[in-house]
């Protein structure tokens, strides 16, 4: 959602663009499809919608190039469209079923593919991403072409704040394959040598009644503290006050808090899997650790609180690693050149 918005917003003014989505907003030419809130997932509802209606939408608003959101979460078409068409992968349901072996994500795979070989391009947001596509659909490396999410660095930028002595940051959902129970043993570990470390959760999901749970059994409840939602504005802040911002991840399509972090001039540690590989190179913009292993990030943690000029190297690096990547200046020219590509 945020990063179709971001494209959206920078490509407004070069573009004559109409988007069709299920949720209600107030962007310029959009038309709302309500999907009611029933047993089978919206995304799969919206899908059906899609499928059954696209043909005519594309001929009523007269539209010359169609892009698509797959991957988990996202459309699934199965009837090619009178249109040129790019799909953008975010990543996609065999990536799913490795590291979290539900057959639902196999089942979809199957449906998924459809979507890719019918499509002119796709978009891949990843290297890690586009060799799925490879690997397990079989799509040949020509039609896909590797465009990260970006960044307005405008806006996610150092601003001057208090640091909090000994903080680390976790920002995303409350959710399984974001690593957080290993992230708690990791702050668990580093309490022995650096006593009033702080660790700050800004999010929401269905993992915080077990987390508080555990945050209880660890003794840790004075040195973890659940922050919420919070404003765009907010958000910044807090990237600029804490010391270390922290990615724990068991999976990522790519990890846009991480390049949001390191725009702000935050020192990032993210755990080695597909999408944060694309952006941290491990001492260098950042550090990488291995997932699950709360010993190794234990260590990076401390090490970063410990070190100031490591932690300046790293903070300094990733800002010029987001502005001369990720920033959305760039990112928008490439995906225009991407629709010229389909149309000729």
């Amino acid at each position: 959602g945020v990063e179709s918005y971001n494209l959206y917003m920078h490509l407004k003014d070069k573009l004559d663009i109409f988007v069709i989505s299920s949720s209600s907003n107030n962007l310029d030419k959009h038309l709302h499809v309500a999907v009611p809130n029933l047993f089978i997932p919206k995304h799969i509802l919206f899908s059906i919608y899609i499928n059954l209606n696209l043909n005519k939408i594309i001929k009523k608003y007269e539209l010359d190039v169609l892009q698509v959101y797959g991957g988990p979460g996202g459309v699934i078409l199965l009837r090619k469209p009178c249109i040129p068409l790019i799909y953008l992968a975010n990543h996609t349901y065999a990536q799913q079923y490795e590291y979290f072996k539900k057959r639902v994500y196999k089942l979809l795979q199957k449906f998924e593919k459809k979507g890719y070989a019918i499509s002119e391009k796709i978009v891949s947001i990843s290297t890690t991403t586009r060799d799925s596509l490879i690997e397990c659909y079989g799509i040949h490396s020509e039609k896909i072409e590797v465009i990260p999410v970006g960044i307005d660095t405008h806006v996610f930028k150092p601003v001057y704040v208090k640091k909090i002595p000994n903080s680390v940051l976790y920002v995303g959902r409350l959710h399984e394959r974001k690593g957080i129970f290993y992230l708690i043993d990791a702050i668990k570990t580093v309490k022995d040598e650096i006593p009033d470390i702080k660790l700050y959760l800004i999010g929401s999901g269905d993992l915080k009644g077990a987390l508080q749970k555990k945050i209880e059994a660890e003794d840790l409840f004075g040195n973890t503290i659940f922050i919420g939602s919070v404003s765009e504005e907010e958000l910044i802040k807090w990237y600029n006050k804490t010391e270390v911002f922290v990615i724990p991840s068991l999976f990522e399509g790519f990890g846009i808090v991480c390049i949001e972090a390191m725009a702000c001039g935050a020192p990032v540690i993210g755990t080695n899997v597909p999408g944060i590989v694309d952006i941290i190179k491990n001492n260098e913009n950042g550090i990488l650790v291995k997932p699950k292993n709360y010993f190794e990030l234990a260590d990076a943690i401390q090490k970063l609180l410990q070190d100031d000029i490591f932690r300046k190297r790293l903070s300094e690096n990733g800002q010029k690693t987001t502005k001369s990547q990720f920033e959305w200046r760039i990112i928008s020219k490439r995906f225009i050149e991407a629709y010229k590509g389909v149309v000729k």
